[in-house]
């Protein structure tokens, strides 16, 4: 089922998630007017993320897969954490894992934990375990703080709905 991918306005099923960001990036990268189209986002906030250090910055005016992961995982966590206790969570798992495999195995746990009995943290590390092989621990740990984060979000959504709806 096509769903929209997290932290993005693009239509996707999460399994094909990997096939399309490879596509979308056949050219070698985005421009920003194309980032803020598939991200929803405002050029001028993507830019200020970029000054600020929360993004590299693009490279000859294109922005890479990478980069477009990170603003992709900004985006889906800004409202439930700091920007730049975001930026410090995906620059926690150093060398270990990239952004795209950070943000793909982060598609593979929210799958998962749809599927898995109520979610205690001890069920969310096995899963986020599970997603890709061979993860350290701190990169296990940052995919279930990414989980968590993302939830608490749209269960922020949610409740500001429910209240629009009493008040």
């Amino acid at each position: 089922m096509a769903s929209v991918l997290p932290g993005t306005t693009i239509e996707c099923s999460r399994s094909g998630a990997e096939d399309l960001l490879g596509s979308i990036f056949l050219t070698g990268g985005l421009v920003l007017s194309q980032v803020c189209q598939l991200t929803g986002l405002d050029q001028h906030m993507v830019q200020n993320w970029v000054r600020r250090g929360f993004c590299p910055p693009p490279i000859s005016k294109k922005y890479t897969k990478r980069q477009f992961c990170r603003i992709a995982l900004i985006n889906l966590l800004k409202d439930s954490l700091r920007i730049d206790h975001i930026a410090a969570l995906i620059d926690a798992v150093g060398g270990s894992v990239d952004e795209c495999q950070l943000y793909l195995a982060f598609l593979k746990l929210d799958t998962a934990a749809e599927d898995a009995p109520a979610g205690s943290d001890d069920v969310l590390v096995k899963l986020a375990a599970g997603t890709l092989p061979n993860l350290e621990f701190k990169t296990v740990q940052t995919l279930v703080v990414i989980y968590l984060a993302a939830q608490s979000s749209l269960l922020r959504t949610r409740a500001g709905a429910r209240l629009a709806d009493i008040v």
